[in-house]
């Protein structure tokens, strides 16, 4: 620790910063944490757009979708 800042060095080389006082957006690689990013989860199986409630699960020829909008009677 370097006074109230937390560095961690991950097993993959990225280095984390977490200022514990909560002054400072925390920092991977020194990019501050993006905290609404344009997608958050972007992957072969699972996708989601930030803030849409939208949440789409993937597997070969199926697919589910999870609505999570306010309101929502839980079908999409």
């Amino acid at each position: 620790m370097k006074g109230l800042v937390l560095e961690y060095n991950t097993i993959y080389g990225e280095q984390l910063t977490f200022d514990t006082s909560a002054k400072e957006v925390p920092t991977i690689n020194g990019h501050p944490v993006n905290y609404a990013p344009k997608k958050v989860f972007e992957s072969p199986f699972l996708n989601a757009d930030w803030n849409s409630g939208i949440v789409t699960i993937t597997k070969g020829n199926r697919k589910k979708v999870l609505n999570f909008e306010s309101g929502n009677s839980g079908k999409h």
